[in-house]
């Protein structure tokens, strides 16, 4: 169990990579997986850009609003995203300009991070 980092989550999403695991659904997420997948954002890293626009999507959707709305969120997700660079940040590196206005037919979770990001940007 040492060499997961004592982290149930990491075992079985290393044990079972055919599976799309989202670590941020555990009630444990493997160790500083907040803090590591900020730093693989900033370096541009394409498996954690999908990862954290995935986590945001599913933050959207929970919300129940068509968009993330930041004041919504529990504390613990605000400090996921704290722990990530902020909400800002994260947007800033899945939405580059290009990328934003490519996004033309989105399925519904898409949408809604979509409408995130305009929200929270002003942007149309």
């Amino acid at each position: 169990m040492s060499q997961y980092r004592n982290s149930i989550s990491l075992l079985i999403q290393t044990e079972y990579p055919e599976i799309a695991w989202a670590p941020w659904n555990f009630s444990t997420t493997p160790h500083r997986w907040f803090e590591d997948a900020g730093r693989q954002m900033k370096a541009k890293d394409p498996v954690a850009l999908t990862a954290l626009r995935l986590f945001l999507e599913d933050l959207a959707v929970e919300s129940g609003y068509g968009y993330l709305d930041p004041r919504q969120l529990s504390s613990a997700r605000k400090s996921q995203i704290r722990a990530l660079g902020g909400l800002s940040d994260i947007l800033q590196h899945i939405y580059d300009k290009q990328s934003t206005h490519e996004m033309t037919e989105l399925s519904s979770p898409q949408e809604a991070l979509r409408q995130t990001a305009l929200h929270f940007f002003g942007k149309n």
